[in-house]
């Protein structure tokens, strides 16, 4: 999977409270920004339910699209 400008990884072992498991490569000069668990799960917590296309994000790979929970 190639990933582009806004978009993010990592997220999923925060989220599930398990080892990273993905390796990631950048293909041309790239700017990171990482972000602690606590600021991440912060701004998860905020986001959910108002930018719809994080949530929907989270939600497939979580499996839940669809899922109105």
């Amino acid at each position: 999977e190639t990933l582009g400008a806004g978009q993010f990884f990592g997220e999923m072992a925060i989220i599930r409270d398990t080892p990273r498991r993905a390796t990631v490569r950048a293909t041309k000069p790239t700017t990171l920004l990482a972000i602690d668990r606590d600021t991440f799960r912060d701004l998860m917590a905020q986001a959910i339910g108002t930018t719809k296309g994080f949530d929907e994000i989270i939600r497939a790979r979580l499996g839940l699209a669809g899922d109105e929970r």
